[in-house]
């Protein structure tokens, strides 16, 4: 474990224990070390709650994936607000994200994948300058905020294997810098935006095992010019792929969907 001494070296500014077979709790000791910028306990068996983290106020960098840490994440993790970079994906951590996140003015960077956190998705993450957000295999509802579409540093948004609903709102079309969008495996509805065809960037998007969306492929997907990979697997939609768009992406649909260069979900 991480012993309570470890709070007495109070200048230190980077502590990497990855892979150390740590277990155990963190230590409230752990909370004095004010001047830690960079904090990589990543990969090992640490367990307990993350309440102390929230009074480490100088990091920048906080990998703490690959453990067992439970309960919710404190609202007073705003108090990091230097924090850049923050991978807490494949824990046991539940409850909601919170809006204390929209502190962190520098975030760029969250991974919250692989846990149980079951909220809403806070529409005050919108202010943050975040250019990839993951918090795929959680058990989050509602909808998308429609704010989160304004987000024009967003690269990276993977909401997939969740419990989110309602339609894709048509001001997708302002997130501008957007490159991956993974949506599937949720209860999303409605029709496919015509707006995602000015996302000049994107490259990869999957709405597939989402059954409730329903229509026609915008014939505007032609001007995302950068797409790469297409996957619509178990959706209502119908209707036809255009030969330009089969030129440069790989698609895999469904057979409801005509379509000369797909390949067909299994």
């Amino acid at each position: 474990s991480i012993p309570s001494e470890i709070g007495l070296l109070s200048v230190l500014d980077i502590l990497s224990l990855q892979k150390c077979d740590l277990n155990g709790t963190l230590p409230t000791e752990l909370g004095s070390l004010g001047q830690m910028t960079d904090l990589n306990i990543a990969s090992n068996s640490l367990s307990g709650k993350i309440d102390v983290i929230a009074n480490l106020s100088s990091l920048v960098i906080l990998f703490m994936y690959e453990n067992q840490f439970k309960g919710s994440i404190p609202e007073n993790i705003g108090n990091l607000d230097r924090l850049q970079q923050w991978d807490a994906r494949s824990n046991r951590l539940l409850g909601p994200i919170p809006t204390g996140l929209s502190e962190m003015t520098d975030l760029a960077q969250v991974y919250f994948n692989q846990n149980s956190l079951n909220s809403s998705l806070p529409t005050e993450i919108a202010t943050l300058p975040l250019e990839q957000f993951r918090v795929n295999s959680n058990r989050l509802s509602g909808s998308i905020p429609v704010e989160i579409w304004s987000m024009t540093t967003l690269i990276d948004l993977d909401l997939k294997s969740n419990s989110l609903t309602g339609s894709i709102a048509t001001e997708i079309g302002l997130c501008s810098d957007l490159q991956n969008l993974i949506l599937d495996d949720n209860q999303f509805s409605g029709t496919v935006p015509s707006e995602i065809g000015e996302l000049k960037w994107l490259t990869n998007l999957d709405l597939g095992e989402n059954p409730l969306i329903t229509g026609t492929i915008p014939e505007e997907f032609n001007n995302a010019s950068q797409l790469a990979t297409i996957i619509l697997c178990n959706t209502s939609l119908a209707g036809t792929i255009s030969d330009r768009i089969c030129d440069a992406t790989r698609l895999i649909v469904e057979s409801t969907i005509e379509c000369d260069c797909c390949e067909t979900c299994t």
